[in-house]
């Protein structure tokens, strides 16, 4: 027993080693230590602009709660369609994003059906995809945190470099510490400590479980956590510093068409914030008075809306709206009940698991934010983005139309519970056929959701 506890301590102890290594190569080498602002995204004031922003874990059926409790939002997102019925394809990153980004050809059943390539060749594939497309058709291109590029988990965004008119930006991480400087209010007070300590105890006894009984002590990372104050501020603050610095990190000089496509984790890592502006502290003590005030991804999402509608007010004073397609979205939604979906459905998890954010503003759209049911899943993402910019738009890699014709007859999507690379196959997903499900139509229908496998 101790020659093998001592050989499992060696090999764990090595790959932590490594992961580590890894990590301190593919981050911002500025990252946590930059002492000022300057802008990395660069708008045009003439030419258009097509902005897309990710906010990971974002529900879609959140989004009446917030705007009932910030009415004065419905203006700020002038004119803005809200997608309720928008479907994913999993949930979560590893499955939902590549067709955000990619289209219909980055579906699960579509990635499993090129089983000569490998996965993570063609999660590449999608994430290069339109940036690359844009730039093939005279615009300029910024992407900003890419998802499990190259499988890495902080995105390795070296994967761009064979394409130098990709420009690369890192923004999670990167401005924690100028933030908490200036927000002097938001210190941790030793939170993080506390927070860390109490996980490693719960950390041990995962470990000691047998596997079947691992996800339930897991909790979603929140291990049972009860205790309100018990939140990582440095992880809340990772992902907020990079929205509330969205206005200083945008200048407006583009002589050309830009393309720019931002990834936020705010709403992936919860935590409660202070209202009614929504703010980190380390103690919060207003939590709100609307129905979710208790409800910490409630928090996380409504804190990132306001954050990115302060932006929006920017582009507008700044004369760069009116010239800027901008889309809002998220590659999957989180297993919570919003008394949204009605009780009748018989799947194996929550609807809301499948229910992206899906905001999309065109050109020269004015007005109050309006509702669309129609049925959209965030793979329309890429064809909305190129639609009256690009003409006739085809996937660099592939040569096929980008089109949002794949959802026409309903999808297929995954409820797999294996999130990271290295769960799966080298080429292909693991997907039981007790884990596919078919959706058409309208996602609230529970009879339009049937537990059936692709052929």
């Amino acid at each position: 027993i101790c020659v093998a506890l001592f050989a499992i301590s060696i090999f764990n102890s090595a790959k932590i080693a490594d992961g580590y290594k890894k990590a301190k190569e593919l981050r911002n080498e500025t990252s946590n230590t930059i002492s000022g602002l300057e802008p990395i995204f660069n708008l045009s004031k003439t030419e258009p602009n097509v902005l897309i922003i990710m906010l990971d874990r974002a529900i879609g059926s959140y989004l009446p709660y917030i705007l009932d409790e910030k009415p004065e939002l419905k203006d700020k997102l002038d004119g803005f369609v809200f997608y309720p019925n928008t479907v994913s394809y999993g949930n979560h990153t590893l499955i939902g994003a590549p067709p955000l980004f990619g289209g219909y050809e980055y579906t699960p059943v579509e990635m499993n059906k090129r089983k000569n390539k490998p996965l993570v060749e063609k999660h590449n594939e999608a994430l290069i995809s339109m940036p690359l497309l844009f730039t093939q058709n005279g615009f300029e291109a910024t992407m900003a945190d890419s998802p499990w590029a190259n499988y890495s988990w902080i995105s390795d965004m070296r994967i761009f470099d064979p394409f130098p008119k990709i420009k690369t930006e890192t923004t999670i991480r990167t401005y924690t510490n100028l933030w908490l400087q200036q927000h002097p209010e938001s210190s941790e007070q030793g939170v993080r400590s506390t927070f860390m300590k109490r996980n490693f105890i719960w950390y041990s006894l995962l470990k000691m479980m047998p596997t079947l009984f691992r996800d339930t002590i897991y909790n979603d990372g929140f291990y049972w956590n009860t205790n309100k104050s018990l939140e990582d501020l440095q992880d809340v603050v990772n992902n907020y510093a990079a929205l509330d610095y969205l206005p200083e990190l945008t200048s407006f000089n583009s002589q050309k068409g830009t393309y720019t496509f931002i990834v936020n984790e705010m709403t992936h890592e919860p935590a409660f914030l202070q209202a009614p502006n929504y703010t980190p502290l380390a103690n919060v003590t207003n939590f709100g008075n609307g129905p979710l005030a208790n409800d910490v991804q409630y928090h996380a999402t409504i804190g990132a809306i306001l954050r990115v509608s302060e932006w929006l007010d920017y582009i507008k004073e700044n004369n760069a709206y009116d010239n800027s397609r901008i889309i809002i979205v998220s590659d999957h939604g989180a297993g919570i009940d919003l008394n949204i979906f009605s009780d009748d459905y018989n799947l194996p998890f929550r609807p809301e698991a499948y229910n992206p954010l899906l905001l999309v503003k065109d050109f020269n759209k004015k007005g109050s934010i309006t509702y669309d049911y129609s049925f959209m899943t965030n793979a329309d993402v890429p064809a909305i983005s190129t639609e009256g910019l690009i003409e006739n738009p085809k996937n660099p890699f592939t040569g096929n139309a980008i089109t949002t014709a794949g959802k026409d007859e309903g999808i297929f999507i995954a409820n797999s519970g294996l999130w990271s690379p290295d769960a799966q196959n080298k080429n292909t997903f693991k997907i039981k056929d007790n884990e596919w499900f078919f959706v058409k139509e309208d996602a609230f229908y529970p009879e339009n959701w049937t537990q059936e496998v692709p052929q």
